[in-house]
């Protein structure tokens, strides 16, 4: 059993895919497992991932969805933590390294720990002049707020996602119903009315396009 499955979600996403792999394949952090699962691509992705990334597990499916996607990859996984990313993002060598650890620690502090995400920086850019934060509060009207903490968090966004395996699977995955966008704050709400706290980790950060695919 390895201790994290990488799943990512790729739609057409070819022109992102060897800067995201090689960024993976790079990690200080080796005990864990990739799965790449396409979504019908009309590109080059799947031939790609195969013939340059032969440690990845490749599942091809039809596009139902996001929220699909993940919920058809995390049954097939080994790993005890769950990472969810989009194809449009890179991951600076230590990233998984410092986001585990940031849950082990809280696990040796706090019980009932949902999703975890991680701080944001555009593509290509000064950590220090653009980071951005992960995460939303929720205010009376039920309207997301700005998050400036990193704990108690309402909403965190699918990608990064963090998550035990046993705890997403019990609590349904994402929701199939919702095609794209929602499903990560969906399944966070459902992560709260289940006693569960949700975290942002302020020890690493992902580079993200945003909407590339």
């Amino acid at each position: 059993m390895k201790n994290a499955s990488i799943i990512i979600v790729n739609y057409n996403g070819y022109r992102f895919l060897k800067r995201l792999l090689d960024s993976i394949r790079a990690q200080t952090f080796r005990d864990f497992e990739t799965f790449f699962i396409d979504n019908g691509s009309k590109d080059h992705s799947i031939d790609f991932v195969r013939n340059n990334y032969p440690e990845i597990k490749v599942i091809e499916t039809e596009n139902n969805g996001f929220g699909t996607s993940c919920n058809l990859a995390a049954k097939k996984t080994n790993g005890h933590y769950l990472i969810f990313l989009n194809e449009d993002m890179y991951l600076p060598d230590n990233f998984l390294e410092n986001i585990i650890d940031f849950r082990l620690d809280l696990e040796s502090k706090h019980k009932n720990i949902g999703g975890i995400g991680c701080k944001l920086v555009d593509f290509d850019s000064n950590l220090e002049n653009v980071s951005r934060n992960f995460g939303a509060h929720m205010d009376f009207f039920g309207f997301p707020i700005k998050n400036n903490s990193s704990k108690n968090i309402f909403i965190i966004p699918g990608s990064p996602f963090l998550i035990s395996k046993q705890l997403f699977l019990d609590s349904g995955g994402f929701n199939e119903n919702i095609f794209l966008y929602g499903e990560d704050a969906d399944l966070s709400w459902r992560m709260k009315i289940f006693g569960y706290d949700n975290y942002v980790c302020h020890a690493t950060h992902i580079f993200h396009f945003g909407g590339g695919t």
